[in-house]
């Protein structure tokens, strides 16, 4: 008897744990395909990384940040705040990104992520912190909720430990 408990424990639990590595990988492909899509300037394929709801948040601070933010609340506005941007890059030149200290935490059908970014792309390097909550939907595909993203001067993030 205590053989079948171990066996259903150990199965449970190994299920689960596999369970989650797949929702990781799911949300490390959502989170590639939206980067993919921008350096591509697909903004069709950009947008379908994203829920499409009313409850939707974007918000990026640029460089100099602590001076502007820049949102917006809901898909529709999303998509009129990213597509004017992405029409207003030139085609991208050979972009390279890292990504630093990557961290993931799945509840359900939830999750969010943060992330230390170097984009080099057009001659300019950017650094940044990412957050992001994404949802899982009926289908079982992840997407993206929330984005909010800080670019900042190189070196210029201090962590608090």
């Amino acid at each position: 008897m205590k053989q079948i408990f171990f066996f259903l424990a150990f199965a449970t639990l190994s299920f689960l744990a596999s369970a989650q590595s797949a929702d990781e990988v799911a949300i490390q492909k959502t989170l590639k395909a939206s980067g993919t899509a921008i350096d591509k300037r697909d903004f069709n394929a950009f947008a379908a990384c994203f829920v499409n709801s009313p409850d939707l948040y974007y918000q990026i601070a640029p460089k100099g940040g602590a001076e502007e933010i820049i949102y917006a609340k809901g898909f529709d506005n999303m998509t009129k705040m990213v597509g004017g941007y992405m029409k207003s890059l030139p085609p991208a030149d050979n972009p390279k990104h890292t990504t630093l200290d990557y961290k993931v935490r799945v509840n359900g059908n939830s999750a969010y992520v943060t992330q230390g970014e170097i984009d080099e792309d057009l001659g300019k390097k950017e650094s940044s912190r990412m957050f992001f909550v994404l949802e899982k939907n009926s289908s079982g595909d992840w997407k993206i909720a929330s984005l909010i993203g800080n670019y900042y001067s190189e070196n210029k993030a201090v962590e608090v430990k």
